[in-house]
């Protein structure tokens, strides 16, 4: 328990544990995703050069599952997972020379603009997921369905819009409550 303004509040540890342990188990579990079909795209691969070399013929429509299955797996759930763990890779010359006010609206900016992009991105692969699905869309001349993929690829932009619009919320939020060093620099 927690005292503000003479009255007890009660803690958030909680909530917070059952949130990072959510976060865990979500990264945990998108991460295994990625290995998965990267462990399947190597053997299928290694597997498919050994028969063209021992029986002259490679495993049958191996190109499609790693065109249409496993690369975009691995990308999608890769770029989340980067994002779900706050993983990318910044280069902030320019940005560390700006003052904490500008930083902070670069960074809703650049959050808003990335939340809107993957918006946009959802909604037109909800459509290319519904016009694959009612067509039955095939991966070349083998019978692989990609409906399938192109899901998934509309979930992992729903996903990283919610990520990065959190984001920019949290800096809207943290505007209004400028830290007095902050004020002091200005």
């Amino acid at each position: 328990m927690t005292t503000v303004h003479g009255q007890a509040k009660p803690s958030s540890a909680g909530k917070s544990s059952q949130k990072s342990r959510f976060a865990g188990t979500f990264g945990a579990v998108l991460t295994m995703v990625g290995v998965l079909a990267l462990l399947v795209l190597m053997t299928q691969t290694i597997l498919s050069v050994g028969a063209r070399h021992l029986f002259s013929t490679p495993l049958p429509a191996t190109t499609e599952w790693a065109q249409f299955w496993y690369l975009p797996l691995i990308v999608f759930v890769g770029a989340l997972v980067a994002q779900f763990r706050n993983e990318h890779i910044e280069a902030t010359l320019l940005y560390e020379k700006l003052q904490p006010g500008q930083q902070r609206e670069y960074r809703v900016f650049g959050n808003a603009l990335s939340a809107t992009t993957c918006l946009l991105l959802t909604y037109f692969s909800v459509l290319q997921t519904q016009r694959a699905y009612s067509i039955g869309l095939k991966a070349g001349f083998t019978d692989i369905q990609v409906w399938p993929v192109l899901a998934i690829m509309t979930a992992v932009f729903a996903s990283l819009a919610f990520l990065w619009g959190r984001e920019a919320f949290r800096d809207i939020a943290s505007t209004t409550s400028f830290s007095r060093k902050e004020l002091e620099s200005v």
